[in-house]
């Protein structure tokens, strides 16, 4: 019960490695905030009165805003935030657009950085010793063919990761990444079998993480026994990323 007593926001909390975290905290004893764009009342309905579920568009720095005002309001304080949301539109370089750019930017790195820099304004005021964790992915550092604005946003949010521990550790808030490799979400369920075998002849272990690997990764690095971890990036891929990344061209358009 390493969350007895302790407050939580999630983002993307409808499904995934969102969800994983989300029902991680509530069993370990945490009252959690849980958001997405859709809003996430039926995944409260599961969970109990210690889920609050909350509409949020994370491209979107008011609602942003209000997230962290409606945690204050009904839980007190922020003692952790796990921010999972993203949006990539995957495509080759040249038949790309600036647009499907921005919309990476504007919720994985716009987005997860307005999270952190409201959520930590509010453990500052009110003196708390918090942690924050971002989840971005093994393609921060391995790039993909079709992948670019989602590698280049997901890099992106690692340098955050490592800004945030240099400006924030002084002031008692730790920040860290988690870095998945593939894993077993809604998102990938229908993944054709011969891309899915490219990408396990390159995993040792030989499968995909579940979600509730890469939930235990985050709250690890949340939780005290990681008091001294900050601005670290987590990688957890089984492996992966010491072998090579599958070509994808033949699956994403070239």
């Amino acid at each position: 019960m390493r969350y007895e007593g302790k407050t939580a926001i999630v983002t993307a909390a409808n499904s995934g490695i969102g969800r994983a975290i989300t029902e991680r905290l509530i069993a370990e004893g945490a009252r959690v905030l849980a958001t997405s764009r859709s809003g996430t009342e039926a995944l409260a309905g599961e969970l109990g009165e210690r889920c609050l579920p909350l509409a949020v568009d994370i491209a979107s720095e008011e609602d942003i805003a209000r997230m962290v005002d409606v945690a204050c309001e009904r839980f007190g304080r922020i003692d952790s935030c796990f921010n999972v949301a993203n949006t990539s539109k995957f495509g080759p370089i040249l038949k790309g657009s600036t647009a499907d750019w921005r919309v990476a930017f504007d919720s994985s790195v716009i987005g997860t950085y307005n999270c952190v820099k409201y959520v930590s304004r509010h453990m500052i005021d009110t003196g708390i010793k918090g942690a924050i964790v971002n989840i971005a992915s093994v393609n921060a550092t391995m790039p993909a063919y079709g992948l670019s604005s989602y590698a280049c946003a997901k890099a992106a949010i690692v340098m955050l990761g490592k800004s945030c521990s240099i400006e924030l550790g002084p002031l008692g808030i730790r920040v860290n990444t988690v870095s998945p490799g593939l894993t077993h979400t809604a998102a990938n369920a229908n993944m054709p079998g011969a891309m899915r075998s490219l990408y396990l002849e390159r995993i040792p272990i030989g499968r995909p993480a579940a979600a509730a690997e890469q939930a235990e990764a985050a709250l690890f690095l949340a939780s005290h026994a990681a008091s001294y971890i900050n601005g670290a990036d987590l990688v957890v891929d089984g492996g992966w990323s010491n072998a090579a990344y599958p070509d994808l061209s033949a699956f994403i358009g070239g």
